[in-house]
């Protein structure tokens, strides 16, 4: 268990008379997947450079990684200090009593500890190293011989003891004292169990299938290990007041009987009988924290099974399981949020300093940082599956009962074509019900083709068909095709508007190498195929840029073009060119919106190789100020979405981070707030899964906060992210 863990616990068990809480629903914010490249085994929490953010030290194969912390839950480039041979676990202490964060980490093929003493700046020096058992692993700090001298615990999964190093106060250990626990100790923990004063441990030993209970003599010594029996593979344990009576219990996560293990503590050394509870598959870690901020203790579980894909081969994402306390050492269902692949060890500390528990996953060769929920956060809700290569998603109301819905196309060559989930409003949808309009349906928009009042749909079909399918609602849901439309070579997208002030809504279509407008006859069909301009054009956005009541277009035009261009409407289809913008490279999804509150409408476009976003501001008479450039929070926005996430009345801008291609392992979307004058905050970033291509906005649960459904490619899934914002 972290420090920091122990310290929310002893938080916790002042005072702590919380009636049971209620069911509760796993709720973060910015998962974000820092890349450690290499095998990742342990994770300790400190302020290594004294600015009071919270940092994180990882042990690798090869080196320890120190990730200074930035305050709102990012972190700098990882720094790398060799320490010996194979460190696997690694722990945080003053061990030359400077007041400066040290490391210990155990090295488990020299069977050493290293001592790393910290120079307050964020860097470490290797001090020297101490000789423990044979595959030392797991390691904790505490003073076990009274002195207010650090003192260390190292659990040796080899030798089957734990080597007790004394400290001397100046960065150096006494030569090690071993006792003889159970086989496999893989997990140690200090605590005092019959609360005299002197510190005692619980070993987790794996192979022997049980918990050893050491109380100190205050001396440094212990007394002959007490063994509680009952577990399946016991890998971590973790001790805290965990029902309120002042007693310190133990939390046991059990590997092959996949749930975790409550021991309530009687006060005097001895424990009652273990309590089970669910908690994922082939449990890893577990860590204790107050995650919901109900003032109970709750348990966060490493969930180490991560399974492999054949189809896509990947590994697809692991995850934690989070067990609400009820403050009677009674803990409700597990509730799952996705991680990294392979998840090992969890820390918890509040990374971006804003009074919430956040979390650090450690997994394989990634660490996960899920900030807990604050003012603009989303709760990561179950993936919806809907197919084959989701692709394009879109929000309305199709069957009319005031609930939005979703429509989605699977770009694909099986016959999939459009997907129908009718939302219960309540976050969920029902089951899909399938359009069968052919393979490779790229693009669906939604609009009022025949005037009815009832949405219809506009598919593009690029390959082999090249044509529009319109498809009219029923008014229940349900649709009904009413005609083909050819639409030049390639069509990938369109966007909805009255081009030619007749009443009757018209179709603007991408194609590989121009863009057509398709005029509306009014009752679901279309005319005159008629090219607007003959560029390559990745994305196009209507709005009224100069204020005319006359619809315009925003395109964004491709790699090596890199600009954005406006073409003022005529009102009667033709379009007549305004102003030509260089924003960054590979702009990709544009769309319009009013970011500075001006009355003028803005525009802003993702820029899809270099992570950035650039807004326009509208002068209201059809031209745009230069570009101000924002950081996306991903490494290739590939969508772009407009809303008030945070509820201020400023629009705010979702982001979909598509990764390098359809089968990039990226899988989040970022929310930049906007200030209200065009410029924007940090990005905050969020888990969907991989990739995460496209996206839309709604409200799916009515509470009037906006929420997100993204696409996910190659997980065949939709991810809806329900807004958590604060009013």
């Amino acid at each position: 268990m972290s420090n920091i863990s122990k310290l929310i616990c002893g938080l916790l068990a002042l005072g702590n008379t919380a009636a049971p809480a209620a069911a509760q629903s796993v709720s973060f914010v910015a998962r974000r997947e820092i890349d450690t490249g290499g095998v990742n085994r342990w994770a300790a929490v400190g302020d290594f450079n004294g600015d009071g953010t919270p940092d994180v030290a990882i042990a690798q194969p090869d080196a320890v990684l120190v990730l200074i912390g930035n305050g709102d839950g990012s972190f700098q480039p990882a720094v790398s200090f060799a320490v010996g041979q194979y460190p696997c676990g690694v722990v945080v202490g003053d061990f030359n009593g400077d007041g400066v964060a040290d490391l210990a980490a155990t090295n488990c093929s020299s069977n050493e500890v290293a001592v790393l003493l910290g120079s307050g700046d964020g860097t470490f020096v290797l001090a020297d190293s101490f000789s423990v058992g044979r595959l030392p692993c797991a390691i904790a700090v505490g003073d076990f011989n009274g002195d207010q001298i650090q003192d260390l615990v190292v659990a040796n999964e080899d030798s089957n003891d734990l080597s007790i190093l004394l400290g001397n106060g100046d960065g150096t250990f006494s030569a090690c004292s071993s006792i003889a626990v159970g086989q496999f100790p893989t997990s140690v923990a200090v605590g005092d169990f019959n609360r005299d004063g002197a510190q005692d441990l619980v070993v987790a030993n794996a192979n022997s299938n049980n918990i050893a209970v050491l109380l100190g003599n205050g001396d440094g010594t212990f007394r002959e290990p007490q063994f509680l029996t009952g577990h399946a593979t016991p890998s971590s344990v973790a001790v805290c007041d965990l029902n309120g009576d002042g007693w310190e219990d133990l939390a046991v996560a059990n590997r092959d009987s996949n749930d975790v293990s409550v021991l309530l503590g009687n006060g005097d050394g001895t424990f009652q009988p273990p309590r089970n509870f669910n908690a994922g598959s082939l449990p890893s870690a577990v860590a204790v924290g107050d995650i919901n901020g109900d003032g109970v203790p709750d348990l966060v579980v490493a969930d180490m099974d991560s399974r492999f894909d054949p189809i896509s081969a990947h590994f697809g994402n692991g995850n934690i399981s989070v067990l609400f306390g009820q403050g009677d050492g009674i803990f409700q269902p597990p509730m799952t949020v996705a991680v990294g692949n392979e998840p090992q060890f969890v820390a918890l500390d509040d990374f971006n300093r804003d009074g919430i528990v956040d979390l650090a996953v450690v997994n394989h060769g990634t660490v996960s940082v899920l900030l807990g929920n604050g003012d603009s956060g989303f709760r990561v809700a179950p993936q919806i599956p809907v197919g084959r290569h989701p692709y394009c998603i879109e929000v309305g109301d199709l069957n009319l009962d005031g609930w939005e819905d979703l429509v989605i196309t699977n770009d694909d060559e099986a016959n999939e074509g459009v997907s129908v989930f009718l939302g219960n409003g309540d976050g969920s949808f029902g089951p899909p019900q399938r359009l069968n309009v052919g393979s490779f349906a790229n693009c669906v928009t939604l609009g009022d083709f025949n005037g009815d009042g009832v949405p219809d749909l506009a598919v593009v079909r690029y390959f082999p068909a090249n044509e529009v399918t319109v498809l009219l609602g029923n008014g229940d849901g349900s649709f009904r095709t009413a005609g083909v439309v050819p639409a030049g070579t390639r069509p990938v997208r369109a966007v909805v508007g009255d081009f030619n002030l007749d009443g009757f809504q018209d179709l603007v279509v991408i194609t590989e190498r121009e863009l057509l407008l398709l005029l509306g006859n009014g009752g679901g069909s279309f005319s005159r195929e008629l090219l607007i301009v003959g560029a390559d054009v990745n994305s196009v956005a209507v709005g009224d840029f100069n204020r005319d009541g006359v619809p315009d277009l925003a395109l964004s035009l491709a790699y090596p073009q890199n600009l954005v261009q406006v073409l003022l409407g005529n009102g009667d289809g033709s379009f007549r060119s305004r102003q030509t913008i260089e924003v960054g490279h590979q702009p990709f999804d544009i769309t319009v919106a009013d970011f500075n509150l001006d009355q003028a409408e803005d525009l802003v476009v993702a820029n899809y190789w270099i992570g950035t976003i650039s807004v326009m501001l509208g002068n209201g008479d059809g031209s745009f100020q230069a570009p101000l450039n924002f950081d996306s929070g991903g490494l290739d926005p590939s969508a772009i979405r407009v809303g008030d996430f945070n509820c201020d009345g400023i629009p705010d801008v979702a982001l979909s981070d598509g990764g390098h291609g359809e089968w990039d392992e990226t899988d989040t979307v970022s929310i930049l707030l906007g200030n209200g004058d065009g410029t924007f905050q940090r990005a905050q970033s969020f888990a969907a899964a991989n990739p995460a291509l496209h996206l839309a906005v709604g409200d799916f649960d009515r509470d009037g906060r906006l929420d997100l459904a993204v696409a996910n490619f190659h997980t065949e899934t939709i991810s809806i992210l329900i807004n958590n914002t604060t009013h």
